[in-house]
């Protein structure tokens, strides 16, 4: 149990999302889902688990316990400019220069809540020097980010994107104003602002 995973700089973004599932499973006990839970952060199955020495068990439990604490909201780190995966060198894409085909990805990612972040992540980390959707399998790049890219980088990416978006969100308000633009185009935007800020902040 020495290697048991204790910080969200530890857990893979993946793990996250599998604990997320146990804690809302309302069809397991508690006890049910403490063993799931240090089964996923230290690499057992649930059944070594329930055969640990209890010593070893209650160990489990406490290096657990930041699971209760979400990242501090305060956190200002800037992501990296490139992660390396699994092999993999995922270069962190520009939000303004995204091609329409990113866009559209990114909003029905968005649309599909936790289920779609990791295929969202995927739409803004891209292997260094290859086009979006271009001479790669994005299946690879999406289990590389599953697991191996752990929830605190996550964090700080989702962060950065949502702080880039509101500036760009902000910046089109502007111009619209300018404009002129009709009081249901603005409203539109400032939604359109709204659920991304929603969808990203899923991870705090």
């Amino acid at each position: 149990m020495s290697d048991i995973i204790s910080n969200y700089g530890a857990l893979p973004i993946g793990g996250w999302l599998r604990i997320q599932r146990i804690v809302r499973d309302e069809q397991l006990e508690e006890i049910d889902k403490q063993v799931r839970t240090i089964a996923e952060l230290s690499g057992l199955t649930p059944d070594e688990v329930l055969r640990l020495p209890i010593a070893d068990y209650k160990k489990g439990v406490a290096a657990a316990e930041f699971l209760a604490h979400p990242i501090e909201e305060d956190r200002r780190r800037r992501p990296a400019k490139v992660y390396r995966l699994a092999g993999l060198e995922l270069a962190v894409q520009d939000m303004e220069k995204m091609t329409t085909a990113q866009y559209i990805d990114a909003q029905t990612f968005m649309d599909q809540g936790e289920e779609g972040i990791i295929p969202l992540l995927s739409v803004f980390l891209v292997p260094k020097g290859q086009p979006y959707g271009e001479g790669y399998d994005v299946r690879q790049v999406q289990q590389a980010v599953a697991d191996h890219l752990s929830t605190e980088a996550v964090f700080d990416l989702t962060a950065f994107f949502l702080r880039r978006s509101a500036r760009s969100m902000i910046r089109t308000l502007r111009s619209l104003g300018r404009a002129k633009a009709s009081r249901e185009r603005t409203a539109k935007i400032r939604t359109e602002a709204a659920r991304l800020k929603e969808i990203l902040l899923r991870l705090s």
